[in-house]
């Protein structure tokens, strides 16, 4: 984590500061599409319909059935 460089001074390596910055890149994009822990709380999921295929609204509300895939 840290370096002694040839003069003696102690520093902090490059490599964790680049890592740091990026962390903190990823926090600010994680929030602006809302997906921090806080506003993951916030979401509620609706029971499924029960009868219901979870593909039946895929193709659209209009959809016309073919004699070849009816049931």
């Amino acid at each position: 984590m840290l370096l002694k460089l040839p003069s003696g001074i102690v520093q902090q390596n490059p490599w964790l500061t680049i890592a740091n910055k990026q962390l903190e890149l990823m926090h600010k994009y994680l929030t602006e599409f809302g997906l921090s822990p806080v506003s993951r709380s916030r979401v509620s999921i609706a029971p499924a319909t029960p009868g219901r295929s979870k593909f039946e609204g895929l193709l659209g509300q209009h959809c016309e059935r073919d004699e070849f895939f009816d049931d």
